[in-house]
C-alpha cells in the first residue's frame, strides 16, 4: 500500500530525492487484513477498513475458528480471538493527529456471547480512536530540576560524612597510617 503522503524534493536538475512518510490525515483509510490459522480467507472491503481518527463500526462474517486483525501491512497485529463465541470486538487505536498523523499502538477487547454458534450472525467490530496526550515540557523540566537538586544534596551530605571520618585526635594516627614513610 502506498502511504497517504509522499513528497519528492528536487534540489537540482540531476538529483531527485523522495521522502516517504507514515503520515495520515483524519479520514484516510488504514490498511487492515483478517488472518486465520487455516486456508479460510476473509477479504476486507475498503468500506470495512478503519479510517484514521474516526470511530467506525463494521460487521464481519461469523468465523468457525480463531482469527486476528492486522493493520498497516502487519506492523500492528492483534492476538487471535475465538470467532465462535465472539459478540463484539473493540479495537482501540492510540494515535497523534498533529504533525505527521501516526498510529502508536493498537489494542483489542473481546466481548463474549453465551449463545450457541450461529453462522448467520455477524461479528460487530468497533474501531475506536484515542488521541495521545501532549507532553508537558514545563512539568518535565521541573521534575528533572528537583531530582538533580536532591541528588546533589545527597552527594554533598555524603562528601561531608567522608571528611568527618578522616579527622583524628592526634593519638596514634601514625600507627594506623597506610603510608609508612611519614
Amino acid at each position: 500500500m502506498i502511504r497517504p503522503w509522499n513528497f519528492c524534493i528536487s534540489s537540482s536538475s540531476s538529483s531527485k530525492s523522495c521522502l516517504f512518510t507514515d503520515a495520515y490525515r483524519v479520514g484516510d483509510v488504514v490498511d487492515a487484513a483478517v488472518s486465520t490459522r487455516s486456508a479460510l480467507t476473509v477479504d476486507l472491503l475498503m468500506a470495512n477498513q478503519p479510517q484514521f481518527g474516526m470511530k467506525k463500526t463494521i460487521h464481519l462474517p461469523r468465523l468457525p475458528e480463531r482469527f486476528s486483525l492486522s493493520f498497516e501491512e502487519g506492523v500492528h497485529s492483534l492476538p487471535y480471538v475465538d470467532g465462535q463465541s465472539l459478540e463484539q470486538l473493540i479495537v482501540t487505536f492510540v494515535y497523534t493527529k498533529s504533525g505527521g498523523g501516526r498510529i502508536h499502538s493498537v489494542t483489542s477487547k473481546a466481548v463474549r456471547s453465551q449463545r450457541k454458534f450461529d453462522p448467520k450472525r455477524q461479528i460487530e467490530v468497533l474501531f475506536d480512536w484515542v488521541e495521545e496526550e501532549d507532553v508537558d515540557i514545563e512539568a518535565g523540566a521541573t521534575v528533572m530540576f528537583a531530582c538533580a537538586f536532591v541528588v546533589s544534596l545527597l552527594f554533598m551530605l555524603q562528601l561531608c560524612m567522608i571528611e568527618g571520618d578522616g579527622e583524628d585526635d592526634g593519638n596514634e594516627s601514625n600507627k594506623y597510617s597506610y603510608y609508612k614513610g611519614r
